[in-house]
Order: structure tokens, then sequence, then C-alpha cells
């Protein structure tokens, strides 16, 4: 029977193919798996997906809270001092005066809070251990062509918890004040003793203002 033997032989080269396909799909199966183990593929439990995800969340709540940060002192700090509205100079404008006072006492506030030297901050401390330095112009003098700055030692303060000081009874004429905040650059003023001037009183914020004159370096009669 012919077509009897022809149909068997089809059924078994189709079980061997079968056989074969599946012996080659298990291997397949084995190879993947151990190619997986091998460059550490794997899939993540429950709790590791959940602490990716709270990393991701931290990341974008830092990169927000830069950008609110930045804003801020954009409009609070940077672009009033660009403005001259903080005692700076703008490009073009004319050398401040000095200021005219009865009397040098006061307070010195201040203190280094980096990014957010806000004023309303940074004055609520008094700048503990800031030194004044204040120094008395005389009539210069011409020696050889050169002009020859004069001056006198008019007293020298460490400021205290109380913040305050007091340079008593000085006499009428210009002075040159130091300012020099713990572990930061100096800063100078100038100021007239007028005994008719109206302010009898100063506040100093020696806080440093290294990147904005709102940050802080400021001289106000009051």
């Amino acid at each position: 029977m012919p077509f009897r033997r022809t149909c068997q032989t089809k059924v078994m080269i189709r079980r061997r193919l079968g056989w074969l396909l599946g012996a080659v799909g298990g291997r397949y199966n084995q190879d993947r798996q151990a190619i997986m183990a091998t460059v550490g593929y794997f899939v993540p439990s429950a709790r590791e997906e959940w602490l990716v995800k709270r990393i991701l969340v931290a990341v974008g709540v830092v990169i927000a809270a830069f950008f609110v940060l930045a804003t801020i002192n954009y409009y609070l700090l940077w672009k009033p001092s660009l403005q001259g509205k903080c005692g700076g100079q703008t490009l073009g404008s004319p050398a401040p005066t000095p200021a005219h006072i009865a009397r040098f006492r006061g307070q010195v506030v201040g203190k280094n809070l980096w990014i957010v030297q806000y004023r309303w901050l940074r004055r609520r401390f008094n700048a503990v251990g800031t030194t004044l330095n204040l120094v008395r112009d005389l009539p210069s003098t011409v020696y050889q062509g050169n002009v020859l700055r004069n001056v006198e030692r008019a007293g020298d303060v460490v400021i205290d918890k109380s913040g305050k000081f007091d340079f008593g009874d000085l006499p009428r004429g210009e002075y040159e004040l130091t300012v020099t905040y713990p572990g930061e650059d100096a800063v100078d003023f100038s100021f007239v003793i007028d005994p008719s001037a109206s302010s009898s009183d100063v506040l100093i914020d020696a806080s440093p203002a290294y990147y904005c004159y709102c940050c802080g370096w400021n001289f106000e009669p009051r």
C-alpha cells in the first residue's frame, strides 16, 4: 500500500521535527537564562521599585527647589542690586557722597547665610566678633610732587553679643571706617561727623556681599 506507507512516513517526519524543535526551544530557553544570569539581568522586587521611585521623586524635588530659589534670589537680591536700590552703584551713576551724622554710634548686625542673604533674615543676627577700625582724615601734604594722605587713628571696637557700639564724642571732620566680619573680607565706609546733622545713630550690616549689593555691607544712618 504505497499511499498508507507515505502517510506513515509523513507522520514520522512530523514527530521527528516536533521533537527537534522542542529540543532546540528548550536549549534556547536554557541559553537565554544563562545569558541573563551572566549579564546580571533581574526583575526588580516591589521594594526595589519603591526605592527607585523615591529616589526619582527626591531628585525632582531638589531640581524644583533650585529653580524656585534662583527665582526668589533674582527678584529679592540680584534685580534690586542692578537697579541700585540697596545703596550700590549702577553703571554710569556717580559715586555716593559720604553720609553726615552727628555722632558715631549704633548697632552692627549681619551673618553669612550663603545663597539666602535676605535682609529680613540676616539682620536678625548681631555680628558678634566684627571689628570696627576708625581713622580720621587729616589735611594731605605734598612731598616731592606726590600727595600724601594723612590720617590719625580714632578708635577700634570689637562687637559683643549686644551688637552695640559708641565711639563717643568725635571731632568734626571726615572719617573712614573699616568693618571686618570674622572670616570675611573687610569693607570700608566713609562718613562726616557734623554736629548739625539730623542722624545720630547708624545701622551697619556687616553681612558679606560678594555677588550683590543687596546681600549686605550696608551703612545706614538713622
